[in-house]
């Protein structure tokens, strides 16, 4: 496994990312591509919200997971076929939006899921899969101490979902434990 530093809220850092890539892969290709990177941000409720801080953490959690899989494509390995798969929440979920409020963060991540739908249709005759997972409510710094799950458990079930991934659930949008959330 190689680790590659980036910072996805730097454009130029993920426009340059495919040839510090190329020089670390050679001729190897990416099998599974995880966009774990997120934020939560600040000023959720309506009273609170801020343009300024909306702005910051759209770019990180929907536009920058766009940019980087637009980068990567070319060391994707489409033979396999090749997964991407993008860290988003149930908070994204329209349909599960049953208590308002935090705003920033629910819509960056429905946007999200709406990026992970069109990528699993445009990228579906290249041979890549793509999906959404909600790693569930997780005992993490992001999470807090009342989670319901750790995180061996979260990513436990997100690997299964992952060896799962077929043409047929592509496009979806799951939970942790494989049960699929309604956009």
């Amino acid at each position: 496994m190689d680790i590659l530093p980036l910072d996805v809220s730097n454009e130029e850092e993920i426009r340059s990312f495919p040839e510090m890539l190329k020089e670390k892969l050679k001729d190897r290709k990416i099998a599974i591509f995880i966009n774990n990177a997120g934020v939560y941000g600040q000023s959720q409720p309506l009273d609170q919200v801020d343009s300024e801080e909306w702005l910051k953490v759209f770019r990180i959690n929907t536009i920058a997971p766009l940019l980087l899989t637009k980068a990567l494509l070319p060391n994707m390995d489409k033979q396999l076929p090749g997964k991407l798969l993008y860290l988003s929440s149930k908070m994204g979920s329209i349909a599960e939006n049953d208590s308002g409020s935090t705003y920033i963060y629910r819509s960056t991540k429905a946007a999200l899921n709406q990026v992970v739908k069109s990528l699993s249709i445009d990228l579906a005759s290249q041979g890549l899969l793509a999906a959404a997972l909600h790693p569930g409510w997780v005992k993490t710094d992001m999470g807090g101490p009342n989670g319901l799950i750790d995180a061996n458990e979260s990513v436990t079930g997100m690997l299964q979902v992952i060896d799962g991934l077929n043409a047929a659930t592509s496009g979806h949008f799951f939970n942790f434990d494989g049960v699929e959330i309604p956009w």
